[in-house]
C-alpha cells in the first residue's frame, strides 16, 4: 500500500482519483492548492505527489522546488497531472526533479492510475470478480443455483469412488 497525495484545484478529479487510489488499497490524502500540498507533503510524507501545475497559492513547479530542496522529502516520488502540455512546461518540471510529466487531457483516469502504479505497485485489493465470494471462505452458492459445471465435494467423492471399482490392475498380461 502507497500513500498518494495528490494536489489538483478541481474537486471532481480530486474525487475520481482519490475513488480510484483507495479502491486499489492506497492512502490517498488530497490538497486544492499548492501551499497545502507542500505543507501536507512535509508532515505526512507520501510515497507519491501528484501534481498539478496550476494550483492556487503556490504553483506545481514552486511546490515541487521546495520538496526537493528539503532533504527530509527529497525522495518523494512526484508525477505532474495537468493540461499544460506545452514542452517547456514539461521540461521545467523535468529539470526541477518531476519524475513523470502527464497530460489530462490525453488520458482517461484508469490510463492515470495505471501509469501511477510505476510508483505504487500494483493494486492491493483485487478488483472484484463477478459471481465470487466476497470474502476468502465465504460460502458457495446454495445446491440449486450452482451450474452444471460445478463439482459438489460429495459428488466429486463418489465419483472418484466409482471409477476406482470398475478400473481393474493390469497383471501385464497380453491378450
Amino acid at each position: 500500500m502507497a500513500k498518494v497525495l495528490i494536489a489538483d484545484d478541481d474537486p471532481f478529479l480530486l474525487k475520481i482519483y482519490s475513488t480510484r487510489l483507495t479502491q486499489d488499497g492506497h492512502e490517498v490524502l488530497t490538497a486544492s492548492d499548492g501551499q497545502s500540498a507542500l505543507d501536507m507533503a512535509l508532515s505526512e510524507k507520501p510515497d507519491l505527489l501528484v501534481l498539478d501545475i496550476m494550483l492556487p497559492r503556490l504553483n506545481g513547479l514552486d511546490v515541487l522546488s521546495e520538496l526537493k530542496s528539503n532533504s527530509g522529502v527529497s525522495k518523494i516520488s512526484v508525477v505532474f497531472l495537468s493540461n499544460l502540455a506545452q514542452p517547456e512546461e514539461q521540461e521545467e518540471a523535468k529539470k526541477r526533479g518531476a519524475d513523470e510529466f502527464l497530460i489530462k487531457a490525453r488520458l482517461t483516469p484508469s490510463q492515470v492510475v495505471e501509469a501511477l502504479q510505476k510508483y505504487t505497485g500494483p493494486p492491493v485489493v483485487p478488483k472484484e470478480v463477478k459471481g465470487a465470494p466476497e470474502k476468502e471462505g465465504a460460502a458457495l452458492p446454495p445446491e440449486e443455483e450452482r451450474t452444471d459445471t460445478e463439482v459438489k465435494p460429495a459428488e466429486k467423492i463418489e465419483e472418484s469412488e466409482a471409477v476406482a471399482s470398475t478400473e481393474t490392475p493390469s497383471k501385464g498380461k497380453k491378450s
